[in-house]
């Protein structure tokens, strides 16, 4: 009887387990306010809060440079991703173009987040500039 007792247990256990499903959010349109924080690393947020399918991010240099972007990465219209995601940490389901480079203290930066439907329509865009300053 103890025997059955523990596998009617157990069977009811597993019945409850539930896995962990990606739920994203819903998709941006039109205009993005995007901010930045974080004080070991950037942090990206915006407003609405919506999913996104691009994030790059360019140095804005007063010189001309010959490879200004510094990371870039996106992920399907079906699965967008935000607010909230850190330099340099693309999302698991991610198509990452630029792998993150090393961020220069002092120097100015532009981020960019988009939505695009159909690989190439823009329904919502949102850009920011800031100056990166690591902890001392």
């Amino acid at each position: 009887m103890k025997r059955y007792t523990m596998l009617a247990i157990a069977l009811v256990l597993g019945a409850c387990k539930s896995e962990v499903v990606f739920v994203p959010p819903p998709p941006c349109g039109g205009p993005i306010e995007v901010m930045v924080s974080g004080t070991t690393t950037p942090e990206f947020s915006w407003i609405p809060a919506c999913g996104i399918t691009n994030l790059t991010v360019r140095h804005e240099s007063a010189t001309l440079e010959p490879d200004p972007w510094m990371w870039s990465f996106s992920v399907p219209e079906s699965a967008p991703v935000g607010p909230a995601l850190a330099y340099g940490k693309a999302p698991g389901h991610a198509t990452v173009y630029l792998a993150p480079k090393s961020l220069i203290a002092g120097e100015v930066y532009r981020v960019t987040v988009t939505y695009v439907v159909g690989g190439d329509v823009v329904s919502a865009t949102g850009t920011k500039t800031f100056t990166w300053y690591p902890p001392d």
